[in-house]
């Protein structure tokens, strides 16, 4: 198209004539192009006309960049008459296939779906495959901690050692469950009757309001010891 600069309009036309004789799905995907870059500049224009028409009664500017003129506000902006989301044409992010699924489930055909002859797995000659990604199933992994007993040869005494620290009750959640209850109650503002449900939902038990307790204790006394160092300039970022 640079080959179309400076030239009049009757002269752009005859070219434009040519080129649509010669290929005439080149000169379509050309046009769309075109036409796809005035509307971005076109959007360009208007997002750079509102920046300089907002102030600090229809955006959030201070009053104090609004100077000795203050606008009424008034919208430079039009319905552009397009469908929300994507527009057509546009190269959006979609799911790729992995290499190694978790899962692989067979198809396989007992009998030709045209002659009803028999098949196995001797005149497989290949496969196409789809995948479809999901969420796992929520459960609990559940790890034991074993701590031995042992007979101390020639004094007849039983010994054994100690549990990891933390690992106080004879059933009891984890640091990344714990974690979890802190993120929902903390971040996601649930109340606890709600964390309790989902957990009751989602994992077959409900947590009590002392575990919730106890998650948010133990997370505050491990930002603690950040906040201090933070705060006395002991951290050093790498």
């Amino acid at each position: 198209m640079e080959s179309l600069r400076g030239l009049d309009r009757e002269s752009r036309r005859k070219i434009c004539k040519q080129i649509a004789e010669r290929d005439l799905d080149g000169f379509a995907e050309m046009f769309l192009d075109l036409l796809e870059r005035v509307e971005g500049l076109e959007d360009r224009v208007k997002d750079l006309e509102w920046q300089l028409a907002s102030n600090s009664r229809n955006s959030s500017k201070p009053p104090s960049s609004d100077g000795y003129q203050k606008p009424a506000p008034k919208s430079l902006r039009q319905a552009s008459g397009k469908k929300p989301g994507s527009q057509f044409g546009h190269s959006g992010r979609t799911l790729e296939k992995v290499e190694r699924p978790d899962h692989v489930i067979e198809h396989k055909l007992e009998r030709c779906l045209q002659s009803g002859i028999k098949l196995c797995d001797r005149n497989i000659v290949g496969h196409v495959s789809r995948q479809v990604f999901e969420p796992p199933q929520p459960r609990l992994e559940v790890s034991e901690h074993r701590v031995y007993q042992y007979r101390v040869p020639g004094t007849g005494r039983i010994v054994q050692g100690n549990f990891p620290a933390g690992v106080t009750a004879r059933v009891q959640v984890g640091g990344r469950f714990k974690s979890r209850l802190v993120y929902l109650g903390e971040f996601q503002l649930l109340p606890t009757a709600r964390i309790g449900q989902t957990c009751a939902d989602l994992f077959g038990f409900r947590v009590s309001e002392a575990t919730l307790a106890s998650a948010r204790q133990s997370c505050y006394e491990q930002l603690e010891v950040f906040e201090q160092g933070s705060r006395s300039g002991c951290w050093v970022a790498n």
